[in-house]
């Protein structure tokens, strides 16, 4: 199909930084991941919105910082509009026998998603500043579908979440290993789960990622 067919994947999504956006008041980081999958373009669009406006904001308004990242770069910039990743799937590389090549290997020995890897580990681990962080991995589906929650069933997932109006589907990451959210929570002990808000190409799948940035944002405030 053409690209005019898929009018949210004709925005180019050039950084892997979308955007940091830091309040006056103590609160804590929201960082928000889309796009993990080049053919999933709604969350990065959702949280390019939610930038701006917080970036015209007065910072005393504002509590905590939100951090919107890309996930997968170069998939998102391939010239197929369908490309979902260039080789393995980038939401299902963090294992440890990725972790141990992206940690040891030099770029050339590295495959596409192993350099996204890399750089958003790096992130993770600069953003990641205390336990009080929340890390969301905001995706699309293939096919119409209500909006919906994946997480794991801990109370301080369970704190966070009850403020979004969706449903919850728990122990996926019992099913599929690899899981960016996964592996924030083993690693850096934080909240993450992943929200999934429509289909790829509906426009509403951006204003439903955006209403729950906005959401969490205004938790923040409580």
């Amino acid at each position: 199909m053409s690209r005019q067919a898929h009018p949210l994947r004709q925005t180019r999504l050039r950084d892997r930084l979308i955007g940091r956006v830091s309040g006056e008041r103590d609160g804590p980081r929201l960082i928000v991941v889309g796009a993990l999958h080049g053919n999933e373009p709604a969350g990065a669009l959702a949280a390019q919105r939610v930038v701006r406006a917080l970036e015209a904001c007065d910072p005393g308004a504002i509590s905590g910082s939100l951090v919107a990242l890309v996930g997968n770069l170069r998939a998102c910039n391939d010239p197929n509009p369908d490309t979902r990743y260039l080789d393995t799937d980038l939401n299902r590389t963090f294992t440890p026998h990725h972790l141990r090549r992206v940690q040891t290997l030099p770029d050339d020995d590295l495959g596409p998603e192993e350099l996204e890897m890399r750089d958003l580990i790096r992130l993770f681990d600069r953003e990641i500043t205390d336990r009080r962080a929340v890390v969301v991995d905001l995706h699309t589906t293939s096919a119409p579908s209500p909006p919906f929650i994946t997480m794991e069933d801990t109370l301080a997932a369970r704190r966070v979440v009850r403020c979004l109006p969706l449903p919850v589907i728990l122990g996926i990451e019992e099913e599929l290993q690899g899981l960016l959210y996964d592996y924030v929570i083993n690693h850096h002990r934080v909240v993450s789960f992943i929200v999934e808000s429509g289909q790829h190409d509906d426009p509403e799948s951006v204003d439903g990622h955006e209403a729950v940035i906005w959401t969490l944002e205004a938790l923040a405030r409580v």
